[in-house]
């Protein structure tokens, strides 16, 4: 029976011919380095630099980082609206930007500046696009939307929060903020169909007892105003019998009318000599009786028998004045 040739491609290749195709390919391996050794080692050092631009400039870029965090920091612990802008205008399109912008916005609403934050979130809405807070300021403008009236604009700024971030941290409150906005409109099927999916669609949300009041308030309806209980008959009577608060007294001083120097002291409090009495003189104003007048038909009494009059004489009750105001009234001047 006849052999099988032997196949070429079982044939080995000996140790001898291996080492005589190194041989013979060694020559140009070595010549093609020799040529081409200022390409290698060029090539070499672009990578190296390269290499180093890029961790140095990463570094910086971490450096630049820090600082810029470090300045938003200050400036959002100051609450200070300039600090921020410094902020925004050194690292534009950084985080602490984007950070520095919300904010901002935020410092704004307490002011009662609603129109400038909404200037500063829209800012943040169109160019930082990127930012992890994006969806922050989306939610922010709904809610100021929402404030001030115009639901059009709340649902917008809601919607965008939801096409954004279909499952997030705003996304159970941004559904009840739709329903409160259907509810305000009238749409109650609406605003419960809201409410219920802000955790059904988000189950195990902080917000979820928030819904289940709403979506009860809706069962119950608007409470009926009561008007307040009226006060007891005999309570009207009394505050109707409790006497007002005498008006203060006018002074005696701006009802009586001015009297001579010498005799407004010697005569009592806020009354007035008679007409017909002729003036006593001065020696008899100390015998007559404390604060009485002399009687419209007496002639004046000679200064010697004035202190001789006794004191003990009745006088009109309709007269009859404190002794202690009259006495410090009584002053005869020399």
């Amino acid at each position: 029976m006849a052999k099988k040739p032997e196949s070429k491609l079982d044939t080995k290749p000996s140790d001898d011919g291996v080492e005589a195709l190194a041989e013979s390919h060694a020559p140009g391996i070595v010549d093609t380095i020799e040529k081409n050794r200022v390409i290698l080692i060029g090539t070499a050092i672009a990578l190296f630099c390269l290499l180093a631009f890029f961790l140095v400039g990463r570094q910086l870029g971490a450096q630049r980082h820090l600082e810029a965090g470090q300045m938003y920091t200050e400036a959002a612990t100051a609450r200070s609206i300039e600090g921020l802008d410094k902020v925004v205008s050194e690292f534009s399109g950084s985080i602490s930007a984007g950070n520095a912008l919300i904010t901002k916005a935020d410092i704004q609403i307490d002011q009662g500046k609603s129109q400038d934050a909404i200037s500063t979130l829209n800012t943040v809405a169109n160019e930082f696009v990127s930012h992890p807070r994006h969806v922050q300021a989306y939610y922010m403008l709904g809610n100021l939307y929402h404030k001030s009236g115009d639901y059009e604009k709340a649902r917008e700024n809601y919607s965008k929060v939801l096409e954004i971030q279909k499952d997030g941290e705003y996304s159970p409150i941004t559904k009840i903020r739709l329903g409160d906005i259907e509810l305000a409109e009238g749409n109650k099927d609406k605003a419960r169909q809201h409410y219920e999916e802000s955790f059904t669609l988000y189950p195990g949300n902080p917000f979820f007892d928030t819904a289940e009041r709403r979506i009860a308030q809706l069962k119950l309806g608007n409470p009926p105003v009561v008007d307040p209980p009226a006060p007891p008959a005999e309570a009207k009577e009394e505050a109707a019998e409790a006497p007002k608060p005498a008006a203060p007294a006018a002074t005696e001083e701006a009802v009586a009318p001015a009297a001579p120097k010498g005799g407004a002291k010697g005569s009592p409090k806020g009354k007035a000599d008679p007409p017909a009495a002729p003036a006593a003189p001065k020696g008899g104003a100390k015998g007559s009786p404390k604060g009485k007048a002399d009687p419209p038909a007496a002639p004046a009494a000679p200064k010697g028998g004035a202190k001789e009059s006794p004191k003990g004489k009745a006088e009109p009750p309709a007269e009859t004045a404190a002794p202690e105001e009259v006495e410090a009234e009584v002053e005869v001047v020399e």
